[in-house]
This record gives structure tokens, sequence and C-alpha cells, in this order.
């Protein structure tokens, strides 16, 4: 398990620095479908869509949902797989329905169990993919970002926060260079800018971040930020060392792999981060993801106990928010 982990890393490290580019992937092929109105569904062989989108943007959705795992899949093929998860989309057409409900802080979210996870998102598809600067190709994805959460679980069923949200804001600005080539590695401005504005943050506290709600959001977005730059750090300066911990994690847990990735070296990767942030001389590696046989699938009504059993799921996430 630890040598398949550690070959999975330097794979996604091996590569070439690349100019920019975008392209969508064509992998589903949608059947005639069931005329459908308000909520609909989509099923395919590794998620499921549930949306009140307009079928052509709830298509779209679904396109784009497919693009986006099998890029993060690619990333972890070779590894051992710790289990199947269920992957469940919401997409609600109305954003602020969504903001009533769970505030305009996030812009989505994911929901886990031991044998799946759900992600709730809102708006058209184009409004997953934000480019922070106009001068700059990054694109943060929040579907990327969620799905990360997903494809992490299948392999890691315990994670600590640093990791699953560091990896995740690590991975959602990879991009499609060509219809079978990815590039990961671009900088996360957000998570940057993060990391910058919140210098007090050290390791020590973010390996001993456990809590989402005891923090006010911008010390919130510290931990984002220094995980993010954490998980970037190891990923061009210390390859073998996050090899290691991923083999370390899968088998013994993250208590023990954060042990032996730290080994009283906080302070030394304190400053290790610091520089290199500071330095700017961040790689971006490509991976091939051939493409696969088109996926036959269809966009169907759901029935009213469905319609049902969503709106169910969507109460109990907003009864959690206002919880929080």
């Amino acid at each position: 398990m630890r040598s398949l982990m550690m070959v999975v890393v330097v794979a996604m490290l091996t590569g070439c620095t690349v100019g920019t580019g975008s392209v969508v992937r064509d992998t589903l092929r949608f059947w005639p479908s069931t005329k459908a109105q308000g909520w609909k569904k989509i099923v395919t062989p590794e998620f499921e869509l549930l949306t009140d989108l307009d079928t052509p943007e709830a298509q779209r959705a679904a396109s784009l949902i497919a693009q986006s795992l099998a890029g993060l899949n690619a990333m972890f093929a070779r590894a051992p797989v710790a289990g199947p998860v269920k992957v469940t989309v919401i997409a609600m057409r109305d954003g602020m329905d969504f903001e009533r409900r769970f505030s305009g802080r996030v812009g989505g979210f994911a929901v886990s169990t031991d044998s799946s996870v759900t992600l709730v998102l809102y708006g058209t598809p184009d409004k997953w993919f934000v480019r922070q600067e106009a001068t700059f190709d990054a694109t943060e994805s929040v579907v990327n970002h969620e799905l990360a959460h997903a494809v992490l679980r299948r392999y890691f069923t315990e994670q600590n926060k640093w990791f699953a949200e560091g990896m995740a804001e690590y991975l959602e600005t990879f991009r499609w260079l060509d219809a079978e080539t990815v590039q990961l590695g671009d900088p996360n401005l957000s998570a940057y800018r993060a990391y910058r504005a919140i210098r007090s943050l050290s390791v020590k506290e973010v390996l001993a971040w456990d809590s989402y709600t005891d923090k006010r959001d911008l010390e919130l977005a510290g931990y984002y930020g220094l995980a993010w730059a954490f998980v970037h750090y190891l990923r061009n300066k210390e390859p073998q060392a996050l090899g290691k911990y991923m083999a370390d994690l899968a088998r013994s847990g993250p208590r023990i792999a954060d042990q032996l990735l730290v080994n009283h070296r906080e302070d030394e990767f304190d400053k290790a981060i610091f520089a290199y942030m500071k330095a700017g001389s961040y790689q971006q590696f490509t991976l091939k993801v051939p493409l696969p046989p088109q996926a036959e699938t269809s966009v169907e009504a759901m029935s009213s106990s469905e319609r049902e059993a969503v709106e169910a799921t969507l109460q109990s996430y907003e009864n959690s928010f206002r919880r929080k």
C-alpha cells in the first residue's frame, strides 16, 4: 500500500510546465428523456445529479461533474481504494434560496457519511468555476473542491481537516489542457491570500484543527490557507514525505500519520512554507487522462416521493447550518 501511494504522488508530480487552455470532454451520451419539468435526475455509473435546472443546463452540469471526477480520479488511479463512495450532487437553480437556507458565505458544501458524499451547489454550471484575476489563468472551482472530498474519501476513510481541506484546495484549481491532459498545481489565489492575511497561525495549530464552528470567518480562512500552503509545499518540495504520509494515513489513520510526518519539525515546516510561498516558484504538472467510452444516461422527471426526499435532505442540512 505504501509503495503504491508513493508512486501515485510521484506520478502526479512528474511532467512539465505548460501553457493555458480549456476544453470540454464529451463523455456522457444523453438519450431521449421523459419530459422533465421542475426537479429531475441524471444517473451515471459514478454519480447521481438531482436538480431543478432546465434540461440543457442539467445536461451540461452532469457533463462537467463527470469531467471533474475523471480528472480527480486519474490523480489517484493507482492507489488502493479503501471502499466505494456513492456521490450525489444536489444542484439548486435558485441562488437566493440557497443563501436563505445556508448563508451567502459558501458557494457549496459536501456532507459525508461512511459510504456516501452529498454535494449541494447552486446556480448554472458556469458559476461553479471562478477566475479570480483576468491576468491569471488559474480557476477556483467549488465543484472541483467538493468532488475532491468525495474522491479523497475513496482512499482515506479517516482524514484530519488540514489534509482534507488542504488537498481539496490544492486539487480544485486543476484544469484541462486538452481532452486527455490535465494540469495541476496552479496557485489557489483565495487560499494564498488567506495564508498571507493570517500569519499568526502555525503548522502546529493547523495540525490540531478539528472544528469549523469555533472560529471566526477570517480565522477559519487562515486555516484553509495554511492547509493549502502546507500541501502545496509538500507536493513540490517533499513529495516522498507526502507519499509516505498518504500511505501511513490509509494504513494507520491520521494521528499516527501526522506524528510520522511532522516528527518534531513544526517550526522547521513553518519557516520552509513561508520561504516557499514568498519565493513564488510554484510548479504546475501535467497528467494524461485517456477518454473513456461514452456512458449512456438520460434526464428523467423525479417522482413526488423523490422530490420530497430531496427537500427533506435540504431541510436537514439547513437545520444543521442554523445550529452552527
